[in-house]
């Protein structure tokens, strides 16, 4: 078990709702502070015991980060990255991994262009049980019947991706009725005009050139981390008025927000969520949901 008392390497930055300033040591997307803590924070969650390692689905425009964020949290522990991939070619080629939970998360930067064409809602329909009830049973070329002892808990395993918001909004109906959506953390944004041209100078200066991955100093076994029921008290008032907006009963974004900030306790060398935790994850709160709003520059 990781020394919970030794200092993280990662920097914690305080976070405002809607203003940021220019790039920051920890960001590795201009702009992109807040959708960057969000997926490491899921990724957190991978290493707390007894809960489902949280999925995220960020959805922007184009030209909007998205992809290279993802690529950057690639060389982190319990993560494995697919840029084009099938549910058989998944279970072939990582099956023993999944199964000794040593995947914690499948990222794949971009969702729509990692499956073969008409084959997505293939991998929708995978990653549902994957993310949730787990995988039991597979019966296929490589692996056949029981898979796992009935000792054991099914296999689990988070998704962190992200689609085109004009592609999201095709599919948004029908990835609703299946549940696709309210299994990922779905997680929304957009470009302010301060930061668009910002960007521009950023590229300008070729800076854009001197990509770094985001290394998180995640543990190496899973550790408890409790949520006294008063914060779990609060974020329920903020799942009442997301679950009204998406017509659903709330029930797995209560699940996903309260092991987010059990995620973001453990990133701190702490075993119990504080109030700061839940007002951190409050604050990242503004950008899931649908309402894509934009990321601004500091005035």
């Amino acid at each position: 078990m990781r020394d919970m008392s030794k200092k993280e390497k990662s920097i914690y930055l305080p976070i405002d709702p809607y203003i940021y300033s220019k790039h920051t040591v920890v960001s590795q997307i201009l702009g992109l502070d807040p959708i960057q803590k969000i997926i490491e924070y899921a990724l957190w969650t991978g290493y707390v015991e007894n809960v489902r390692p949280v999925s995220v689905m960020l959805v922007a425009p184009i030209e909007s980060g998205k992809s290279d964020l993802i690529l950057s949290f690639k060389n982190n522990s319990g993560t494995i990255l697919l840029s084009k991939c099938t549910p058989f070619g998944i279970i072939r080629d990582y099956f023993d991994r999944l199964r000794t939970g040593k995947i914690k998360h499948i990222l794949i930067p971009d969702l729509q262009q990692s499956t073969p064409a008409g084959a997505i809602d293939e991998s929708i329909h995978f990653f549902n049980g994957l993310i949730e009830e787990g995988i039991v049973n597979v019966s296929t070329f490589y692996h056949r019947g029981l898979i796992i002892g009935s000792d054991q808990l099914p296999i689990r395993c988070g998704l962190i991706t992200s689609i085109p918001r004009d592609a999201f909004e095709d599919k948004r109906t029908r990835w609703h009725k299946v549940g696709f959506l309210s299994r990922c953390v779905i997680v929304t944004y957009d470009y302010s005009r301060d930061l668009i041209l910002h960007i521009r100078e950023y590229i300008k200066n070729q800076n854009h050139l001197k990509p770094k991955d985001i290394v998180l100093n995640l543990p190496e076994t899973v550790t408890n981390v409790t949520i006294p029921r008063k914060y779990a008290d609060e974020i329920e008032t903020f799942v009442d008025d997301y679950a009204k907006r998406e017509g659903s009963k709330g029930l797995r974004r209560q699940i996903q927000y309260q092991a987010l900030t059990q995620g973001i306790a453990l990133s701190k060398n702490r075993a119990e969520v504080s109030g700061e935790d839940v007002k951190e994850l409050i604050t990242l709160l503004t950008w899931c949901n649908l309402e894509f709003r934009p990321l601004q520059l500091a005035r």
